[in-house]
């Protein structure tokens, strides 16, 4: 700003050297105290810059120094009188830069790429995995309306496999309770097989291309499958002329898909209605699908509308994160927890050596508990065995642990 007034005074003078003296009548004389046009212009061009020069200077933003309070020009990283370092908040960016900054967002990880990272770096853990399954009639009804289903399916170019749990609960009676059973349970299964590649199809994928496609079906299809059996089950009860909610059957479906060599666990699972899938790791008792009971009776069950109205479910585990070596997984009825508590199923999967065991176990104390489990928690009708009871249990484990 200084600089713009020198300029201005130089401009002056020259422009009052080159002046060509002209007389005017305001000053008088014979050409004494003569003033051109270009000396008037000359000055009245400083005055006009020093009063522009006056004003910029005002707005200017000053900058205190935090040690000595000297006034600092704008722009100035250290003090001009002692050279302390000026404070950063002092120093801000013009309006018009700061208004364009937006703060910076983590964006999720993209789980695919983070399924591939692991599956590159974590350390492989091989495990071993075994089910088995048991039905009762119980101590009172005659038939038995429960059903289930254990399957295996393997591929062993990948060392991926695959392991399908399904129990199904009818309710009609003799009827249609006992058909209606072993309809959603098989009708099921054969609807999840058909989603599972075919052995020869393994050829055409590398294994983390063949392991997330198979998930992927699952994830989007395993309700439709269910929805599928729905209609069996439907089309049942119209065929017998039964009136619609005195027939059908609840049901939950649990799928491990499985990588013996890394060690890496997804369950996909769906129930509808009061059949349960739980977990059992340690004395720790997780339990996955939700009851749709209203007062001790189910409200959503299969055969009850064209619609399935039940909810999914989704676990998972690399067992090379994991702190455990084992856990196992459970599909029971309610002829099952209606009898032991959670505490009372995790102590019996401790104490088993393997899935077959522990179904024996199961259904032997189911039989002989002496105060219902369901009679604790306030339901006087509950007697001990009153009801189909039907189990199935998967223990996956690390070789080291076995």
């Amino acid at each position: 700003m200084t600089g713009s007034i020198l300029l201005s005074q130089v401009n002056a003078e020259t422009c009052v050297q080159q002046a060509t003296p002209i007389s005017s009548p305001l000053v008088g004389g014979k050409g004494e105290g003569v003033v051109s046009c270009k000396q008037v212009f000359a000055i009245v061009f400083c005055v006009f810059s020093f009063l522009i020069s006056t004003v910029r200077k005002g707005k200017e933003k000053k900058l205190n120094c935090p040690s000595c309070n000297t006034e600092n020009p704008e722009g100035e990283v250290f003090c001009v009188d002692c050279g302390t370092e000026l404070a950063p908040q002092e120093q801000q960016c013009p309006q018009e830069i700061t208004e364009n900054i937006t703060p910076a967002t983590e964006s999720p990880p993209d789980p695919a790429a983070l399924e591939e990272f692991k599956f590159l770096t974590l350390p492989k853990v091989p495990i071993k995995v075994s089910s088995a399954g048991a039905t009762h009639v119980g101590l009172v009804k005659e038939n038995n309306e429960d059903c289930y289903v254990v399957e295996v399916v393997g591929y062993p170019l990948h060392k991926i496999a695959v392991h399908v749990a399904i129990v199904a609960d009818g309710m009609g009676g003799e009827a249609a309770g006992e058909v209606c059973g072993q309809i959603a349970c098989h009708e099921t299964w054969s609807g999840i097989r058909f989603l599972l590649p075919y052995f020869e199809m393994q050829n055409g994928f590398t294994k983390l291309e063949f392991w997330q496609f198979l998930n992927r079906q699952l994830e989007q299809h395993l309700p439709a499958q269910v929805a599928s059996a729905n209609t069996r089950v439907v089309r049942y009860g119209a065929a017998k002329k039964i009136k619609r909610g005195n027939f059908g059957a609840t049901i939950v479906v649990a799928v491990i898909v499985y990588d013996l060599e890394t060690g890496h666990v997804i369950l996909h699972g769906y129930n509808e209605g009061d059949a349960r899938c739980a977990l059992v790791i340690g004395d720790q008792f997780q339990q996955l699908s939700h009851d749709h009971t209203i007062a001790g009776n189910p409200f959503r069950f299969l055969g009850r509308s064209d619609h399935i109205s039940g909810q999914s479910f989704k676990w998972e585990i690399w067992m090379s994160e994991a702190e455990f070596q084992s856990f196992w997984m459970l599909l029971y009825s309610d002829g099952l927890w209606n009898m032991l508590s959670p505490e009372q199923i995790s102590q019996i999967c401790k104490l088993s050596q393997n899935p077959q065991e522990a179904c024996g176990i199961f259904i032997d104390q189911t039989l002989r508990v002496e105060t219902p489990y369901g009679k604790t928690l306030g339901d006087e009708r509950v007697q001990t065995g009153d009801d189909n009871i039907t189990i199935t249990a998967t223990r996956i484990s690390t070789i080291k642990e076995n």
